[in-house]
């Protein structure tokens, strides 16, 4: 069916004052309604395109095989090492998801490094979230045990970037 041919079709049922128009042509069966009774859309024209899909009349579902990876277990060593070094540190998390930078530019010194002292509301580097900056500032003062992200890696919400110990 041509869409010239149908538009101009649905302009001569929409200015007739017929309920229903019934078209076939090439296997493609088309039935409009004019629903006097659902006032929501007016006189508009309800589509019912009967068996302009091809019908699966044979299809039969198959089974699926779903296949497990196996999960991982945890090694106490490690864990039990996360979180002897964690303990004790003041933990700095970021705020939000984005991207982390260290310096406030690519050719300039990074904010801080391992073993510098900090104050509360220094900044400790830069989230970028949605083309916005966002400075993360030290809440304590301390000395930066650890540095847990690289630059340019994308950090999650909540995710730990710093290890701090307190003064």
């Amino acid at each position: 069916m041509d869409l010239q041919y149908l538009k101009k079709l649905l302009k001569i049922f929409d200015d007739s004052t017929a309920e229903d128009l019934e078209i076939e042509e090439k296997g493609i069966k088309l039935k409009i309604s004019k629903n006097k009774e659902d006032k929501v859309s007016g006189n508009a024209p309800i589509f019912n395109l009967s068996g302009a899909l091809p019908s699966n009349q044979n299809y039969q579902p198959q089974p699926q095989q779903v296949q497990t990876a196996p999960v991982p277990q945890p090694q106490s060593t490690t864990s039990e090492t996360k979180v002897e070094v964690a303990a004790g540190f003041h933990e700095i998390k970021a705020p939000m998801v984005g991207t982390y930078y260290g310096a406030p530019s690519p050719d300039s010194e990074d904010f801080v490094k391992v073993g510098q002292k900090v104050s509360k509301g220094q900044t400790l580097c830069i989230v970028e979230a949605m083309k916005l900056m966002n400075e993360i500032e030290s809440d304590i003062d301390g000395e930066i045990v650890k540095i847990l992200t690289n630059d340019t890696e994308a950090v999650e919400y909540n995710q730990v970037l710093f290890h701090i110990k307190q003064n």
